[in-house]
Parts: structure tokens; C-alpha cells; sequence
């Protein structure tokens, strides 16, 4: 069995830095080859939310039958109107 190489070996050998489209492509392959329609020309937004509070839009999606995506909208839908900004989030 040979030895593996040191970190300093493999720093001298390094990989290109992967450009914007290359992290777009992988980040399509790896969902499964295409990018659902709905998507395109969006971006993500991550909110951590503990586990009663997530319990609680998670259920209020399954009664009002919608889902956690559209309930999120329409909370940014009405954050906008608060500070008076013309824009539907719902509506995109």
C-alpha cells in the first residue's frame, strides 16, 4: 500500500476556482438534470424557524390548501405593503 500524499503536494496541484456557471450547472445536475420552470430567474432565501413555529406553517398550509412557499409570499407581500413598496411576491 502506497503512501498518501501530503497537503502540500496536492496545493501545488490545485483545481481551477469554479466560475458562477459552473456552480450553476452542478447545482442543475445534481437536482436531476433540469431546472424546474417555476424556478428560473429566482433566487433562494433559507429561514431557520424553530420546530412549533415551523409545525404551525407547515399545517396552516395544509388547511388553507396552499403551501409553505405561497404562505411565505403572501408574509412578503405584506411586509412590502407595511414600508410601502410596490411589489407582489406572490404574484411572481
Amino acid at each position: 500500500m502506497s503512501k498518501r500524499p501530503s497537503l502540500k503536494a496536492l496545493e501545488r496541484h490545485s483545481l481551477p476556482t469554479p466560475t458562477v456557471d459552473d456552480a450553476a450547472r452542478t447545482s442543475t445536475v445534481a437536482a436531476g438534470g433540469k431546472q424546474q420552470p417555476s424556478r428560473v430567474g429566482k433566487k433562494v432565501v433559507t429561514v431557520y424557524l424553530s420546530e412549533s413555529v415551523w409545525r404551525e406553517v407547515k399545517v396552516l398550509a395544509a388547511k388553507t390548501d396552499s403551501t409553505i412557499d405561497a404562505l411565505m409570499r403572501r408574509g412578503l407581500d405584506h411586509v412590502f405593503a407595511e414600508h410601502k413598496i410596490n411589489r407582489g411576491a406572490a404574484d411572481s
